[in-house]
C-alpha cells in the first residue's frame, strides 16, 4: 500500500562510470512514462535514449484501481481531458517531446514495454519510429526470431530497441533472456550493447573528483 492516492514508480535510466562525463541533459515525464538522456560525442554527435513504457489497452471500468492505467486516467482527468485515453495519449505526448527534441540533437535509441506489437497498429508507436526513420534492432539482427513472445501471459513481442541507422554498426550484441532468468518478471530482459566510443568517439575527459569540487554537507 502506498500513502498516497498515486503510487511512485514508472521507468529508469542511468549513467555510470566514466560515460558519465558524456551527459548533457536529461528528463522525464511528469505521468512516469518515459525518461530520457542525451550523451554527448565528437563534432557535436549526439545520442538521445528513450526508456518508455505505455500502458496496456484496456478501459477504466476494466482497469485495476492500482495501475498505472488508472492513475494516468485519474491524472488526465484531473488534467481537463474529459475523456482521456491513456495509450494514446502517451504516444502524442512522446511524438511531440520527439519532435522537439529533433530540431536539436543527433542519434536516437528508444527502448522500452510498448505493449503493441509493432507495425500491426499505425496510430501506435510505429509511427513515431517510422518518422525518424528508427530500426527494430532485433529484426535486424535475429530476423528468423520474428516469433518471439517477451510477455508471459502474452503471444507476440511488446518489448523493444529501435535505433537510429548509423548505430546499427556499433552495436556489439542484443537480444532477449528467457523468462525468470537473473530476475522474476513477466517479461523477457532485454539487452543491446553498444559501442559508444565507436558510436561518439573517444571518451570525454573525466568528471572532476569529488574531493576537488569544493562541495561539502
Amino acid at each position: 500500500r502506498a500513502p498516497n492516492a498515486r503510487k511512485p514508480g514508472g521507468t529508469l535510466l542511468a549513467v555510470v562510470g566514466k560515460s558519465c562525463s558524456r551527459v548533457l541533459s536529461s528528463g522525464s515525464d511528469e505521468l512516469g512514462r518515459w525518461t530520457w538522456i542525451t550523451m554527448q560525442g565528437s563534432n557535436n554527435e549526439s545520442i538521445t535514449v528513450y526508456n518508455v513504457y505505455n500502458v496496456c489497452k484496456t478501459t477504466i471500468r476494466h482497469a485495476g484501481a492500482a495501475t498505472a492505467f488508472a492513475q494516468q486516467w485519474h491524472l488526465l482527468r484531473l488534467a481537463g481531458n474529459k475523456d482521456p485515453n491513456p495509450r494514446k495519449q502517451c504516444i502524442t505526448d512522446f511524438n511531440f517531446m520527439l519532435q522537439e527534441h529533433q530540431k536539436t540533437q543527433g542519434k536516437t535509441i528508444i527502448v522500452g514495454d510498448l505493449n503493441e506489437e509493432l507495425g500491426i497498429d499505425l496510430t501506435g508507436f510505429t509511427t513515431s519510429c517510422a518518422k525518424i526513420n528508427l530500426e527494430d534492432v532485433h529484426e535486424h539482427f535475429h530476423p528468423d526470431t520474428s516469433d518471439l513472445v517477451t510477455y508471459i501471459r502474452g503471444s507476440r513481442r511488446v518489448d523493444y530497441a529501435m535505433v537510429s541507422h548509423e548505430l546499427l554498426p556499433w552495436i556489439k550484441n542484443n537480444g532477449f533472456n528467457p523468462f525468470n532468468l537473473i530476475h522474476s518478471s513477466d517479461h523477457r530482459a532485454g539487452f543491446l550493447d553498444l559501442d559508444l566510443s565507436g558510436a561518439l568517439g573517444p571518451d570525454p575527459p573525466p568528471l572532476v573528483k569529488a574531493s576537488l569540487r569544493h562541495i561539502g554537507s
